[in-house]
């Protein structure tokens, strides 16, 4: 492609890549020759809720970001300037919401799931309904989304081609995940986490030199609104009415009622754990925006 043009891929690049990969299985392993510590559903489903403050916040936040995140954030922010970031500066706040008001809700009527909550408060028919709608709505969308995103870096930086990159990342995720519980997920992505705030640094302060720093960059695209958060003209799917009338129906959905961020915050060790955690994400997804 177009883009592997300016690219110059070594063996090493591809080492590294599969090195990644086995350490993560290798955490997965682990995990999974411990099991024997995980005697019951909570501790599998939930980390037999002794996780530290600090890697809640590291599992939300690499949960929270993934290639779909790197690959869209970047897209719009190069499309549309500072207002796509309105989705991410706005969930720091409902991190703040999850950690205050949803988990401990969740803690006090004991139940690790929102479908169960349901079915505590109304009946089965209700859980039911939900789960199916929340399980076809992250199979056929996030997660899609989320591998696709992760072939189209895997293809274009490595050259691997298409359906082999789709079942290496599903087999490797589908490995850790099955073989650890939540335990294994929540420590990869503490690994995550420091190799993709390392990663996006280097890069975002690589880039921002190539171009002459923030008064480069201001100069090379020529147009004051892409340093707006807010705009109210026609050019850009993130309008300011939307923004504050829309975004934060989505926005509290996924980071309170979403099980991928609801099973993180039940699994920290106490209410205090998983407030400090629900805070350190907040402050990382602040970071996002800058970075990507």
């Amino acid at each position: 492609s177009a883009i592997r043009k300016g690219l110059t891929m070594h063996p090493v690049d591809h080492v590294l890549v599969v090195g990644y990969m086995l350490v993560i299985v290798g955490i997965g392993v682990w995990f999974a020759r411990h099991r024997g510590e995980q005697s019951n559903a909570q501790d599998y489903f939930l980390a037999s809720k002794k996780t530290h403050w600090f890697v809640v916040g590291c599992s939300f936040f690499a949960s929270n970001i993934g290639s779909d995140s790197i690959i869209g954030l970047s897209g719009a922010g190069a499309g549309f300037g500072l207002a796509a970031s309105i989705f991410d500066w706005g969930s720091a706040w409902f991190f703040v919401l999850l950690g205050w008001v949803f988990v401990p809700f969740y803690h006090k009527t004991r139940v690790f799931t929102l479908p169960q909550y349901l079915e505590l408060r109304f009946d089965g028919r209700l859980r039911a309904y939900l789960s199916c709608m929340s399980l076809l709505g992250m199979v056929l969308v996030a997660y899609a989304l989320t591998i696709y995103s992760a072939v189209i870096v895997l293809r274009t930086v490595l050259d691997w081609a298409m359906w082999p990159s789709v079942l290496a990342i599903v087999v490797v995720t589908a490995f850790y995940t099955f073989s650890g519980g939540l335990k294994a997920v929540v420590y990869t992505e503490v690994i995550q986490t420091l190799l993709l705030l390392v990663g996006t640094t280097i890069t975002c302060v690589a880039a921002l030199g190539e171009v002459g720093g923030i008064p480069g960059l201001r100069d090379r695209l020529g147009d004051a609104r892409f340093f707006h958060l807010l705009r109210s003209d026609g050019d850009t799917p993130y309008p300011v009415a939307g923004g504050f009338l829309g975004a934060p129906w989505l926005i509290g959905w996924y980071h309170c009622c979403n099980q991928d961020m609801v099973q993180r915050g039940l699994s920290a060790r106490g209410e205090a754990h998983a407030k400090a955690g629900c805070v350190m994400a907040g402050g990382l997804k602040l970071l996002g925006p800058p970075l990507l």
